[in-house]
């Protein structure tokens, strides 16, 4: 079955409001071999280094002592549940570093044409490519992309929800936008729980720095929030119980360390 060229340039003008596809052509072609460059940087000896102390962690959650499942390892951790899962079916269909690692590796890549769109809306088409190009070679990202945690799932997610973000603030009130925005929001906060800040650095701009252009897109924004909230709310009342939240008061007393005697100096 052969894609329907009208159906394919009718995505991009929504991913690309106002750009014909001729205009774009130099741009996506830079885009498609940047990811390449990524994809082929996240891959390369992805599976040589050992697993680290978070990393066995993780491997640990999917297989547990004392025979909990899914749902319950699911629900019980508040560091990175949606990686997690991302992980569940494929270290029980073989246990390596290159599988622990390969849905990290995914997003890492992923993350590349998603920042690219982002980066078209702040600055001229010459910057976003050459940020772009930055974006595929960051050491930083390379390395996270090749960790079994949730952090390449944080990047991607959060330029995805500051993506539909912006468009809320900018379009007209579109049912998929926010959606869109509620889905990647909930999994940027599912991928690590440090997604709320970047949540409420979004309710704190749609309020008082850039209000909405339409109205109705105030109140589908918050109503999103909400349910993202809620959507999260499980992993938030068991990071209460877990968080040492009152030693971030100035001048609280730190009391006893949180990993005694785990790789601290004597």
């Amino acid at each position: 079955m052969k894609a329907n060229p009208g159906h394919i340039n009718a995505i991009w003008q929504w991913l690309m409001p106002g750009y014909s596809r001729r205009e774009n052509h130099p741009f996506l072609g830079y885009l498609l071999l940047f990811t390449v460059l990524a994809a082929l940087l996240r891959i390369y000896r992805v599976g040589d280094a050992a697993l680290w102390v978070d990393e066995i962690e993780t491997l640990g959650m999917c297989f547990p002592i004392g025979g909990q499942g899914f749902w319950e390892q699911f629900l019980d951790d508040i560091q990175c549940p949606l990686y997690l899962a991302s992980i569940w079916p494929l270290v029980h269909i073989h246990v390596s570093e290159t599988m622990l690692r390969l849905p990290a590796i995914i997003a890492g890549v992923l993350a590349i044409p998603a920042f690219a769109l982002l980066a078209d809306k702040f600055v001229d088409r010459k910057s976003a490519i050459w940020a772009t190009l930055l974006m595929a070679i960051n050491p930083f990202h390379i390395w996270h992309s090749q960790d079994a945690r949730g952090y390449s799932f944080i990047v991607l997610f959060s330029i995805l929800s500051t993506l539909f973000f912006l468009r809320i603030l900018e379009r007209k009130f579109d049912r998929r936008t926010v959606v869109f925005y509620f889905l990647s929001s909930t999994a940027m906060v599912l991928s690590n729980l440090s997604g709320l800040f970047m949540i409420l650095a979004q309710v704190c701009t749609a309020f008082w720095i850039s209000p909405p252009a339409d109205r109705r897109n105030r109140k589908a924004f918050l109503i999103a929030v909400a349910l993202v909230g809620l959507c999260v709310s499980p992993w938030l009342y068991k990071s209460t119980q877990i968080l040492a939240v009152d030693r971030l008061l100035p001048g609280h007393s730190i009391g006893t360390p949180l990993r005694a005697g785990s790789g601290m100096l004597p």
